[in-house]
């Protein structure tokens, strides 16, 4: 449950040099032939608790994502992170800590539609996670996932709905093999004046393994040094979250830094 929640509170996004859209835009995609860098660091909590117990979770995730221009509206992009988490609580005899989670990520998106002011992009992955303990112990959860977003563009504002699909893959039968959902609510503004952008987003993400819902809120705001460097301090927070009858809380707290080359 940490695992996951820690997950979902660090959020990936993408960066580039030569660009039609900034690099904050939730619809950006690096130009044919060009590259994008992104490197995060983010700080997390996740409280667990019910009628007799309190768990709670800390964790420090940095991530590193390289993406690829193969068209103006075609990217292939690669995503390497690594957690160090802290585990204590009520339930537990000792603290317990973990600094070897390396997962990686490989995505592919493609913008159907971009040019005019309606936005359609599209988006595959299959990702893995190390240090995953499921009911067959230690070892590696592996997926895919599908998922599209839908926006519009008037003036500075851009508001937008996406959803993602994740299917567990090459799991065994008593292992985590149900669907994960998520779906987002989002309005990005950029102000070119300024060179400054702001991210809101609205989350619910639903797990059908452990049936948890987590409702969340985050926002990211961007300063644009040039057209190809911006630098972001992002934060997201649980509004509510339970997993049948335990309640999970949580924030994050994190900078991000795009270079385009």
């Amino acid at each position: 449950m940490f695992k996951k929640a820690f997950l979902l509170l660090g959020a990936m996004t993408f960066a580039t040099s030569a660009m039609a859209v900034e690099s904050t835009n939730p619809f950006f995609v690096p130009a044919e032939n060009s590259w994008a860098s992104t490197t995060s660091y983010s700080y997390s909590t996740v409280t667990v608790k019910d009628a007799t117990s309190r768990t709670k979770g800390y964790g420090h995730t940095a991530m590193q994502t390289l993406e690829y221009g193969l068209s103006d509206a075609w990217s292939l992009g690669a995503t390497v992170s690594n957690d160090w988490t802290k585990v204590t609580g009520t339930s537990l005899d000792q603290t317990e800590e973990s600094d070897k989670s390396i997962d990686f990520e490989i995505t592919s998106k493609y913008n159907i539609l971009a040019k005019d002011a309606l936005k359609v992009q599209s988006l595959l992955a299959y990702g893995q996670e190390e240090g995953y303990y499921g009911p067959l112990g230690d070892g590696a959860y592996k997926y895919a996932k599908v998922g599209a977003k839908v926006g519009y563009k008037m003036g500075y504002w851009t508001p937008y709905l996406a959803g993602t699909v994740e299917v567990p893959v090459f799991q065994s039968k008593r292992d985590d093999n149900e669907l994960k959902y998520e779906g987002t609510a989002g309005l990005y503004t950029y102000c070119p004046k300024m060179k400054v952008s702001v991210d809101h987003q609205l989350k619910v993400n639903y797990d059908e393994y452990d049936e948890s819902r987590i409702y969340s809120y985050g926002i990211e705001a961007a300063y644009h040094f040039t057209k190809s460097v911006a630098l972001s301090a992002y934060g997201q927070y649980i509004i509510d979250g339970e997993e049948h009858k335990t309640d999970i809380h949580g924030n994050t707290i994190g900078l991000r830094l795009r270079i385009g080359f």
